[in-house]
């Protein structure tokens, strides 16, 4: 049963968003021709809150991205929520703009994800807890070149700060996280105006660093994408890395990393972030596309892996690279189930680095339209890298 209200309309798009960068209306992705290696993608437990474990909700939140905590759990991160009441009488409880988060036991083997929603500055959450914000929506957010004023909760726009990534930094309780800083005005229509990074500690539910923009709105032409940062992986040695992708190159899309040491106030300083072009393995551009980049296990140590959204189908690739910097060289090609028979469209395919294995990598992903609801939910699905490879 489809809710009816402005909130459910909205949401059908807004994920679109929440990934790695937008990824184009429309946009077809050209192949070499050579054929890629064939991967197949099966169902695997997609992430549940204690909530919806009980009966008592049912989540429609997009996003998913998750990092490890150290101890067997991870942080989970969402897009815009919409909690409606358990089955069988489905009723709006709340719709959350912009994002909210929770933690709950996800190594890898684990058969059910039972999350439990962060409360800020409190703790976690009871099967009861109706989710709230987790990055402040901001305030000041100027409209989008060629209108004036700010973007607020006004009926025709609203801001949010819809998650990219996160990771664990250094300490296992100190993650970062990055955002972008959107106005959107429907379900198709939104700017992308600025992103930047937030410090939340999993001890104490408040954030180190409280959401700060590296690249802050502007009022007049619209920030270059490559800017937008997101996927950020903390390698061996401590370099930060965070990754933007940019439809910049004929026909195709370019990936590029910005590389610093966490420390102090690197963090915050725009300085630090410089774009360095991240290319596929031949060089040129990658097909458009969009990109969840992360460190995964592999037999000869940690690797990068990327999963790129190709299509509005559920069709992803699987990358991978020994460096931030690339070559990146495409493993194969998979098809994540149910998408095509999706109302809409999959959206916010993401990889989980904690969930996956050498020969293994664990997506999750938005699948609008559930058959039997009316209503969307994450689903999950493990992807296998036949053959095995680093």
């Amino acid at each position: 049963m489809a809710l009816s209200s402005r909130s459910n309309r909205w949401r059908a798009g807004l994920g679109v968003l929440c990934v790695t960068t937008a990824l184009t209306a429309g946009a077809t992705t050209v192949r070499a021709s050579t054929p890629l290696p064939s991967l197949t993608a099966a169902s695997s437990e997609a992430p549940q809150s204690i909530g919806e474990v009980a009966g008592v909700t049912y989540d429609e939140r997009d996003g998913g991205y998750s990092a490890s905590l150290g101890n067997g759990t991870s942080l989970w991160l969402f897009g815009d929520s919409q909690i409606v009441s358990g089955a069988p009488a489905f009723s709006l409880k709340r719709f959350v703009t912009g994002s909210t988060a929770a933690i709950g036991p996800t190594q890898p083997g684990s058969t059910l994800h039972r999350l439990r929603d962060v409360v800020i500055g409190h703790g976690l959450g009871t099967a009861s807890t109706v989710p709230n914000h987790f990055l402040s929506n901001p305030t000041s957010l100027p409209l989008p070149a060629g209108q004036s004023g700010v973007c607020t909760n006004s009926g025709q726009h609203f801001p949010v700060r819809w998650p990219t990534g996160t990771v664990s930094l250094g300490s296992a309780q100190r993650l970062l996280v990055t955002y972008v800083d959107a106005c959107v005005f429907s379900a198709t229509s939104y700017s992308v105006q600025g992103s930047g990074i937030a410090v939340f500690n999993a001890n104490t539910f408040t954030f180190g660093i409280p959401p700060t923009d590296i690249v802050p709105p502007a009022t007049g032409p619209r920030v270059a994408p490559r800017y937008f940062w997101s996927s950020p992986v903390r390698e061996p040695n401590g370099v930060l890395d965070v990754f933007a992708t940019a439809n910049d190159s004929p026909g195709g899309t370019s990936l590029y990393v910005a590389q610093l040491l966490p420390t102090g106030k690197n963090l915050i300083d725009p300085s630090h972030y410089r774009p360095i072009a991240s290319l596929p393995s031949g060089g040129g551009s990658f097909p458009i596309g969009t990109f969840s980049i992360g460190l995964y296990p592999s037999s000869t140590g940690p690797v990068f892996r990327a999963v790129e959204s190709v299509d509005h189908s559920g069709t992803v690739m699987v990358w991978t690279a020994t460096h931030a910097t690339g070559p990146w060289t495409p493993l194969g090609q998979a098809t994540l189930p149910g998408c095509s028979l999706a109302a809409l469209f999959c959206w916010t395919e993401e990889g989980h680095p904690e969930l996956s294995s050498p020969t293994t990598v664990e997506v999750t992903y938005y699948r609008p339209g559930d058959p039997s609801l009316g209503l969307g939910h994450l689903a999950a699905a493990t992807i296998t890298l036949t053959p095995p490879t680093s």
